[in-house]
């Protein structure tokens, strides 16, 4: 019987320190806020590094209003040059478990040689939105270059993209937006009307889904314009909650929501009401989602009101419905950004077979088992992964994690029966069996009851 290795699960707990680092079954790709930049990610991606290998060429930088001066249609205005000022290649991307995303940047305006200037707040022109305060619609085209180019870097056919606040509005955009002809406008395959969204899980920590008011200083950016749910005599805003673009106030750099070149437009927002996403333009439902809200001052996080952080149907219940998920956590909007344990839950992997990231044979892989929500004591955080075995043979799978709290994992058939289960008793801890070829799935499952009542003793 041939042997097929599966090599090491690294199973750990976000409040114990790591072990060796592995792989993600899927790249993971960290969108910043506005007026933010990569560097906001820091602490979480420091975190991570410990456990995800990650590649020192995993940036991707690009300039969202390259000639705003001149126009705001989108098609011009996004631009991702392959060399800095001093002709320093960048944005060309190495296999890595983790991105990130910066809008923070300009360009020496030569078309001939174009260069990008990282880390700066340029603008073509006076009265204009600098690059990381500029239209979500443009976000949302730049967020399709960079999964793009991550695929193509990583090999994956799926990312799991997490975004912090309008980071957050980025993500929906490139999954909801249609043309006129019915198609998903930024989708990297717009063609496959079922998976071309590439995307295997979102998380959105402190994201204005519903939108908010917070004056920002009262700045007049293309950003603050679109994330804002109605402007002074409360006029509704129209990226969110659907207006025509001239009804948007002058103050504003431009009106042209959907950055075309025209300001009389009529704009469907992606919300189609006062709590969850329009249906019209709708979120994939092959994804999970996660949406990560704060309650720092009691009523929001500080820039964001809490019943504005997630999308919930009429009776209170997470949308999109069954594949939606909240954590509430108590952080103050800037600083979400490093509450990696909270950004760690939401990452928790899948908890049934349907949405089971896939694994390679002969591969190690991290994971994490994660904190049970507030006062959950009965439950258990079970974890699956699905591997599709070439030819019969020998499948031995090795845990190591002894320290996360993993108590029990087990390989599956494609039906969900279980072919051999063993509690973990040794670090690390190894089981075999026969296999046909086909698809299988690995479970692991940390029982939080018993846990739950040790603890107490």
């Amino acid at each position: 019987m041939k042997k097929l290795l599966l090599l090491s699960f690294v199973l750990t707990s976000i409040n114990i320190s790591y072990s060796q680092p592995g792989n993600s079954p899927y790249p993971i790709i960290f969108v910043h806020g506005f007026d933010s930049y990569d560097l906001t990610w820091t602490t979480t991606y420091d975190y991570l590094r410990n456990s995800f290998s990650t590649s020192g060429n995993n940036k991707f930088h690009a300039v969202l209003n390259a000639r705003g001066g001149d126009t705001t249609e989108y098609y011009l205005d996004v631009i991702n040059p392959t060399h800095n000022e001093i002709g320093v290649e960048v944005n060309r991307l190495n296999n890595s478990n983790i991105y990130l995303v910066n809008f923070q940047n300009f360009w020496n305006r030569n078309n001939l040689d174009p260069r990008i200037i990282l880390y700066t707040d340029g603008t073509p022109g006076s009265n204009k939105s600098s690059s990381n305060k500029t239209s979500i619609f443009k976000q949302g085209y730049a967020l399709k270059k960079c999964i793009d180019s991550v695929m193509n870097a990583s090999g994956a056919n799926k990312v799991i993209l997490v975004g912090h606040s309008m980071g957050g509005l980025a993500i929906r955009e490139y999954l909801q937006r249609l043309n006129e002809f019915g198609k998903h406008s930024w989708w990297v395959d717009s063609l496959d009307e079922i998976n071309g969204h590439h995307i295997a899980k979102v998380v959105t920590f402190g994201t204005p889904h519903l939108g908010t008011n917070f004056p920002f200083g009262t700045t007049t950016h293309e950003a603050a314009r679109d994330f804002r749910y109605s402007y002074s005599g409360g006029i509704i805003a129209p990226y969110l909650f659907g207006n025509n673009e001239f009804n948007v106030p002058g103050s504003y750099h431009n009106k042209d929501v959907n950055c075309d070149g025209n300001e009389t437009d009529l704009i469907v927002g992606i919300n189609n009401n006062l709590t969850d996403y329009n249906s019209a333009l709708p979120l994939p439902l092959n994804i999970e989602y996660t949406w990560i809200t704060s309650n720092y001052t009691g009523s929001g996080d500080g820039l964001v009101d809490l019943n504005r952080q997630w999308l919930y149907n009429g009776t209170g219940i997470p949308s999109p419905v069954g594949k939606a998920d909240t954590l509430l956590t108590n952080r103050f909007h800037t600083d979400e950004t490093s509450d990696y344990k909270s950004i760690i839950r939401g990452l928790d992997e899948p908890d049934n077979m349907s949405f089971a990231y896939p694994i390679k044979l002969d591969t190690t892989y991290s994971g994490f088992i994660t904190t049970p929500p507030a006062g959950v004591t009965n439950s258990s955080d079970s974890d699956f992964y699905k591997v599709t075995i070439p030819e019969n043979g020998d499948l031995t799978v090795t845990i190591s994690g002894s320290n996360s709290g993993l108590r029990e994992f087990a390989v599956l058939s494609n039906t969900g029966n279980v072919i051999i289960t063993a509690l973990i008793m040794n670090n690390p801890e190894v089981i075999s069996c026969d296999v046909t070829g086909g698809d299988f799935f690995v479970r692991v499952r940390r029982n939080w009851k018993s846990e739950y009542e040790f603890q107490q003793l």
